[in-house]
Formats: C-alpha cells, sequence, structure tokens
C-alpha cells in the first residue's frame, strides 16, 4: 500500500534539524494532519519518516511539550494538546521583546487590539456586565488623584482597566493575547506615566478612559476608531 504524502513523512536531511522538526509538527497541526488530542507518531517513527535521529525529535519534543504544544501521557505516547495554554504564546512574546526599533509595531499593534476589542465589546448582543470596568476605573481615578501618585501604580490601574473591558468579552484567548500585547508595552508605557504626572495631566487622562465606557454603554461603534486615536495621544508624544 502506497503511504500517503503527509508533512510528517517528508525527509528532513540537510536542514536545522530540531527547528525544523518543531515547524514540521506545528506545520502539520496548523493544516489539520494532526488535531486536537491526537497521538503524534513514535520518536522511532518520526525519525524514520523525517529521516533524522531521535535525539533530535526528543528535543524537539521537549520544546513543543515545554510550550504546551504537546502533552506527553506515561505508557500511552505523546499528544496534541486539546486546549489553549497561555505559555503557547511565549515564543512570540520574547520574539516581540528582542525586536529592534520596534516601538511603533508594538504601538500599532496594541492600537489593534484595542481597536477590535472594543468595537466587539460595542457590538456584543448579550448584556455587558459593567460593574467590573466601572470598578477598574474607578480604581484608576482614585490611583490617579491621590495625594501623591504612583507612576508604577497608576499604570497597574491602566493595564486592569484595559483588562477588565477584555473580559468582559468572556474570551480566554482574548484575554491572554490582550494580556500578553500589555505585557510588551510596560516599559514605554511607564516613561509616558511618569510623563503625564509630571506635568499634572491627570485629569485629561482619566477623561480618555470615561470615554471608552461612555462609547460602550451607549454603543457607539461609530466613535470607537476615534476615541482609541484620542487614548494614544499621550504614548505616541513621549
Amino acid at each position: 500500500m502506497e503511504e500517503t504524502d503527509t508533512l510528517l513523512n517528508q525527509s528532513l536531511e540537510n536542514t536545522s534539524v530540531v527547528d525544523q522538526i518543531i515547524e514540521r509538527i506545528t506545520q502539520s497541526i496548523v493544516e489539520g494532519e494532526l488535531k486536537p488530542g491526537d497521538k503524534i507518531p513514535t520518536e522511532y517513527e518520526l525519525a524514520k519518516s523525517l529521516h533524522v535521529g531521535r535525539n533530535s525529535i526528543r528535543e524537539a519534543i521537549k520544546v513543543l511539550t515545554h510550550f504546551r504544544v504537546l502533552t506527553i501521557e506515561r505508557a500511552k505516547g505523546t499528544f496534541v494538546s486539546d486546549s489553549f495554554q497561555g505559555k503557547m504564546l511565549d515564543p512570540l512574546l520574547l520574539g516581540l521583546i528582542l525586536q529592534k526599533d520596534n516601538f511603533t509595531d508594538i504601538m500599532g499593534l496594541r492600537q489593534v487590539f484595542d481597536t477590535g476589542i472594543i468595537g466587539v465589546v460595542v457590538n456584543k448582543n448579550d448584556s455587558i456586565d459593567l460593574k467590573a470596568i466601572d470598578g477598574a476605573l474607578e480604581n484608576l481615578h482614585t490611583a490617579l488623584f491621590s495625594r501623591k501618585p504612583d507612576p508604577e501604580d497608576v499604570l497597574q490601574k491602566d493595564c486592569l482597566f484595559h483588562m477588565a473591558v477584555s473580559n468582559s468579552l468572556n474570551n480566554p484567548l482574548v484575554t491572554q493575547v490582550a494580556n500578553y500585547v500589555d505585557r510588551i508595552t510596560i516599559p514605554s508605557r511607564t516613561v509616558t506615566m511618569k510623563a503625564i504626572l509630571k506635568q499634572h495631566d491627570e485629569e485629561s487622562f482619566f477623561k480618555l478612559h470615561q470615554s471608552i465606557v461612555d462609547v460602550i454603554k451607549n454603543h457607539r461603534a461609530d466613535k470607537v476608531y476615534e476615541i482609541v486615536q484620542e487614548h494614544y495621544q499621550y504614548w505616541r508624544k513621549n
């Protein structure tokens, strides 16, 4: 019987072996040859079909297991994870952090997420529990207008506000990705927050967040892009 030509039985000779194995396995998952919960071939079978050594297979599986793409069940085998795990995003986060001169790209990435998330929240048909968003806004207000505002504390409350907005979608994947995007913006936002407090622009900064809540409550989808652009004025300037 002729063997089916799949990503997992094409030779990897004369390539960067471990990386290529990782790429081949993940690509086979993306293209649907391997599905969530599927058992992958054994080390011996993969080594034979890919024409590489078993040590290379073992190293690649170790990496994919570390990032929760694969799971190992003793006496049963190695399986494709059947649910999303936050650690899967770690390589993406590291890659973004290490990219040189990437401030504009990172700011653009976060703008896309903010615009998309707020837009979906505004257009969500079923009711959204606004208590968490209102509570996060109140906490931001308290931090901003304390006797001696601390930039790191205010920034933390700012992050929690945006997280409350994304959490209102009740979509774990959106929450995880939004959290990662937030993490890579912390250094530049810290500089921005210090500038805002130094310039005593607390009132204007707070109103930008209040406008997000107003747009959500009034279902003003036509205003989402505009308020996100306004929201980034301090970050862009600093």
